[in-house]
Parts: structure tokens; sequence; C-alpha cells
């Protein structure tokens, strides 16, 4: 994984430092603009995030701008390569920055929140949310915003940052201080790795729709024969037997559609883009079935983190 240091920051600093506070946001939401500011970073252009990138702040906070979670199918590979391996490392991280862009529609910024938090569902606690782009926030929009948020998505007001041209940076960092204060660090996180793929939400190409629509239907009866049978199931065993069963075939399914589709496309980031759209499509159902074939959350859980490992590998691979 490449890092880019944009200060005087080592890699032994950063795996010793107990304020390493992420950056996090879907494409255009200004993550790199917002660290720019918080670390008095001097650049001329923001562009979108590729590589994970550290500064520090004047209070020693290591601010790090991960790759957004972009829909541009173009790098999807890379970005979900880098998100992976940034969040497979052993660094501590203070706080989660959700960065959101702030738009007339609240409900478009709830949607962003809910897709975002959870991917770090197990660190509610560490979760801090940036509205950016606020200039033309008003007080009573601000505070619309607020109650909305903590109604919704649970996470408190005072968690709740805004920055903007109007708002200075040592503002921002005197709140993110302040926030900081109730939360413990967290040691080598782990990310849902599903609900990360799940973020990156887009309808499949049109050239494959064909294809699409195969395998799909093939899905859908296969799903059927599997819940007939578990209608038919009263012992625990059986069912366990059946979910595994359930998930060789489901990944034998994304296997032919990926070499399907990666035969038909010769572009890996196009392939990867259209299996995960398709993966993401019929999770509704296997997520379903899950919850009923294994009734113990533990087991339930360790099933629902194989459910994306044959794409992960695949993105690994690539």
């Amino acid at each position: 994984m490449k890092h880019e240091f944009l200060d005087s920051i080592n890699i032994d600093e950063l795996n010793q430092s107990e304020n390493n506070i992420i950056l996090i946001g879907f494409g255009q939401n200004d993550t790199t603009t917002l660290q720019n500011k918080l670390c008095d970073i001097k650049e001329e252009e923001s562009s979108d995030t590729i590589n994970v990138k550290f500064a520090k702040d004047p209070y020693q906070n290591i601010i790090i701008d991960i790759p957004s979670i972009n829909e541009d199918k173009d790098t999807i590979v890379n970005r979900l390569k880098i998100q992976k391996h940034f969040f497979s490392s052993i660094i501590d991280i203070k706080m989660i920055c959700l960065v959101i862009k702030l738009t007339p529609r609240y409900d478009d910024m709830v949607k962003d929140a809910c897709y975002l938090i959870p991917i770090f569902d197990e660190y509610k606690q560490n979760i801090s949310i940036i509205i950016t782009n606020s200039e033309n926030a008003t007080k009573q929009s601000i505070s619309e915003i607020k109650y909305i948020f903590e109604k919704k998505i649970k996470i408190g007001q005072k968690n709740i940052i805004f920055s903007s041209n109007l708002i200075g940076a040592e503002e921002i960092r005197e709140k993110l201080n302040e926030i900081k204060k109730d939360m413990q660090n967290i040691k080598k996180i782990k990310i849902n790795l599903r609900h990360l793929l799940n973020a990156y939400r887009f309808d499949g190409d049109l050239d494959f729709i064909e294809e699409r629509e195969k395998f799909l239907d093939e899905y859908k009866e296969k799903f059927q024969k599997f819940k007939n049978e578990l209608i038919k199931t009263s012992k625990d065993f059986l069912k366990i037997d059946l979910g595994l069963a359930f998930i060789e075939e489901k990944n034998d399914l994304i296997e032919r559609f990926y070499e399907i589709i990666k035969k038909k496309s010769n572009d890996v980031n196009k392939t990867v883009f259209e299996v995960i759209s398709f993966n993401n499509e019929i999770f509704g159902d296997f997520y379903i079935f899950i919850n009923e074939v294994f009734p113990k959350y533990i087991i339930k859980k360790i099933f629902l983190e194989k459910y994306d490992i044959l794409i992960l590998n695949k993105i690994e691979n690539s």
C-alpha cells in the first residue's frame, strides 16, 4: 500500500500514536480539502484521494485521508485494495470522521451516513460527522440537520461538526479535540467489509444486462429451492448443512458470472464493478436465509464475513 506522508510523520510515530483520526466519505465530499485545512497544508487544488494520506495538525493529531468511496468503476479495484489493506493494518484509531457534503435534501445526507456507519458498526462511539460545503447553512438548518441525524442515525449532536470556507481551521480543530476527549482508542480496527462493498452503490452496466438477468433468474431459482428445503427442516445441524450448501451454490454462481463478464469486457475494473453490483443485489435474500439458518449471532457473523470473500480475493489478485 502506498503511503503519502505530507509532513514529518514517520511510520513508527504513526503506529505509536493515540491520536489518529481518519477522514472517509464519498467522492467529491472534500476529505482531502478538509485534511489540508486541518493540517495547514497549502495546495492549489485538491483532487479526489487515490492513496492514503497522512498529515499532522498543530495539536499533534495525525489526520488520515482515506481514498473516497467512489462510484467511478475505472478506479474501483485500486480503491478497494487500498481501503482493505489500510483497515487490515495494526494502526490504532481514536476517531472516525465521516465526511458528508451539505445538500438541500437532508434525506440524501442521512442516506450517505447510513451507508458509511455500518462499515464501522463496532465503533459507533468513535464516530463523528463533518458536514462540508456548509457556507449556506443557517442557524436553523444546522439545528435541523443535527436533530435529524441524532434521531435517525443515533449520532449525538455534539459529534456533528460543520465545515466551510467561512469557518476557520482552529475552530474545527478545537471541536474535534473536544469530541475526542470522550473516546477510547480503537486497537487494531476491523471494519465490516460487507458494508464497505455495499457502500459502492451503483447499477450494473447495460452492456451486461442479458448475462445479469440470466444469473439473477438462476439465483432466484436456487434460493427458492433452498428456502423450500429449510421449511421442511427442524434440526439445527441440518439447517447449518443447508446454509453451507447454499453458500457453495452462491459462490459457484458468482465465480461463473465473474468469468463470463471478464471474458466479455476484458477490463478488470469493469468486471469487478459489475460483480460487486450483482453481489449487492442478491445479498438481501442471502441475509434473510442466513438469519434463519444460523440463529446464533457469532456463527451468523462468521458466515456473513465470508459472504464477499470470493470477490475480495478477485480484487486482491487483480
